[in-house]
């Protein structure tokens, strides 16, 4: 880095560390490099800019005093690795509550149809209209067999007349 200034705010970059958030996709990847189970998804990223040239951390390393050492790329990839473990928290809590809606929905269809007299009206009213398809299929074989019994009647008549 260069140490540029931006002449819109009159501030001089010195230092950036970016660090990606990662949460699971098809499994999920550690910033600390580790790859625990398939690939994972980037769903952010934190952006330091400018250390601090005295953070207080006792750290003996031989970069530049302001610039980003590798104590504090260490920390922010922890520190990442929680972020994204509480965004997939964030998206399980959605999914749960949306699973959760529905089993209340089928509970309240349950408890509406056993309850008082629901289900024993919706099976009587099934068996209403059995009974009154039955005795439609009845009365429509009784009329069948009485056009057939006409008919045969009529053809004794005419084979009568004939001979």
């Amino acid at each position: 880095m260069g140490g540029e200034v931006n002449y819109g705010s009159n501030f001089r970059t010195t230092s950036l560390l970016c660090v990606p958030i990662w949460t699971a996709g098809k499994g999920n990847n550690s910033n600390l490099g580790e790859r625990l189970v398939g690939d994972g998804e980037i769903s952010g990223c934190v952006l330091l800019q400018n250390r601090a040239e005295n953070s207080g951390l006792n750290v003996n390393e031989e970069e530049g005093e302001g610039r980003f050492k590798g104590v504090d790329e260490a920390l922010l990839k922890c520190f990442c690795d929680f972020v994204g473990v509480a965004i997939m928290v964030v998206d399980l809590m959605e999914v749960s509550k949306a699973v959760h809606g529905e089993f209340n929905g089928m509970a309240n269809k349950i408890d509406e149809l056993t309850q008082g007299d629901g289900a024993i009206g919706v099976a009587n009213d099934m068996i209403k209209l059995e009974e009154m398809t039955s005795a439609s299929r009845n009365k429509a074989l009784h009329s069948l067999f009485d056009i057939e019994k006409e008919l045969d009647s009529q053809s004794a008549v005419i084979e009568a007349l004939l001979h």
